[in-house]
């Protein structure tokens, strides 16, 4: 008989009141029996911790205090939990669907289970709450040639990804001081002791938009940590296109909110949020022609 992990959610949360609802009622609603729910809070000045509370549903541990970030947060959620497996959400995220858990697990073959890292699809929500795309795809091995010097785009979307979590402690957790890249530099360190294993054709998570990373001010600093990164684990920047191109992309939308404002950034973002619907679209209907 097959035997499923047990699973712990952890959502970091601070000041999150627009939106912890839907995060946590996602999780609850979930057909899958074994699981947790944990939320760190980082000491909300809002009514965060009081609409979790009001659950009332023994799966959710809460914990409020200062903290680091949402790295730190994500920590502590690791050493609260007991389970086998743990995903890691933002207070503006959402499972996708009640069986988002169970689906996965049962589509999982016996060695995929096996892998320290297994996940699916993230879907990505623009601006407007809409569908931009899916983030997800075969890991490729970034030290291999073309991933150092040619193309890498670190295809595991962390929030739709289910971690071992001896594997994430014996890697040593996120670091807490990096507060953009952490989720790569903990991919990297785990993808060095274990091969990730994909699901493809399968959503986990939907990714609401907003986050630290999305923001044009926040760019300077994402490409600061993500030389840094890369240059920790022996990797390619600024001979890798991929990476190239998000330094490109980050600049643009600094100038543009340097030197026209922060509404006509968003403004940007949005309509290049809705390129790559439509290109999502097209090449969706190319596939099923």
């Amino acid at each position: 008989m097959r035997k499923y992990p047990s699973v712990a959610i952890v959502i970091a949360t601070f000041n999150a009141a627009s939106t912890v609802t839907a995060a946590v009622r996602s999780v609850l609603d979930q057909d899958y029996p074994n699981l947790e729910l944990l939320v760190i809070d980082g000491a909300s000045t809002d009514s965060t911790v009081e609409l979790v509370n009001s659950f009332k549903d023994g799966r959710i541990r809460i914990v409020s205090e200062p903290d680091k970030g949402i790295y730190d947060a994500w920590n502590k959620g690791v050493q609260m939990s007991s389970a086998d497996r743990i995903l890691f959400i933002g207070a503006d995220d959402t499972l996708n669907g009640t069986s988002a858990i169970s689906d996965f697990w049962n589509r999982c073959n016996l060695d995929l289970t096996d892998h320290g890292i297994v996940y699916a699809d993230l879907i990505a929500l623009g601006v407007d709450g809409v569908q931009m795309g899916k983030v997800g795809g075969e890991w490729k091995d970034p030290w291999s040639f073309s991933g150092r010097h040619a193309w890498c785009s670190f295809p595991i979307p962390i929030m739709a990804s289910f971690f071992d979590r001896e594997l994430i402690l014996t890697a040593g957790g996120f670091d807490a001081d990096l507060r953009i890249m952490a989720d790569i530099d903990l991919v990297l360190r785990v993808t060095k002791l274990t091969r990730p294993g994909y699901l493809p054709g399968r959503a986990v998570t939907r990714m609401g938009f907003g986050g630290i990373s999305t923001r044009p001010e926040a760019g300077a600093l994402a490409m600061r940590e993500a030389v840094l990164v890369r240059r920790i684990h022996g990797l390619g920047t600024f001979s890798n296109l991929e990476f190239l191109a998000r330094l490109a992309q980050h600049r643009i939308k600094y100038l543009i909110a340097k030197h026209l404002g922060l509404e006509a950034s968003r403004k940007m973002v949005g309509l290049l949020h809705r390129l790559k619907k439509a290109v999502s679209t097209v090449q969706t209907r190319h596939s099923e022609k």
